[in-house]
């Protein structure tokens, strides 16, 4: 996945994406979200950052498909398909109680 990530990233380019964030806006850059402070067990930052990388795969899938660098959406949809069948995965192997 992390190569997939860099193919995607070296197609983009960096100072694209570098670009794209807008630090100074963003009403979160120097406080947490008040969810992130109520996360009881490591599952469910796990699941949280499952969650995360989904929908940053799914946004970049959706936003290769209007550039010039569509084919790179193959790539995102296969990252985000992967994080979908490996959170299945490890969901099915957590002990129940």
């Amino acid at each position: 996945m992390r190569h997939q990530l860099e193919a995607i990233e070296q197609g983009i380019g960096s100072a694209r994406l570098l670009e794209g964030r807008d630090v100074a806006s963003d009403p979160f850059a120097y406080e947490n979200r008040p969810e992130e402070m109520n996360r009881p067990t490591t599952a469910h930052i796990v699941t949280a950052s499952f969650k995360r990388a989904q929908e940053a795969a799914r946004v970049i899938e959706e936003y290769t498909k209007i550039t010039d660098t569509v084919q790179l959406s193959d790539i995102a949809k296969h990252l985000r398909f992967s994080l979908y069948f490996i959170e299945k995965d490890w969901k099915g192997n957590l002990p129940h109680g």
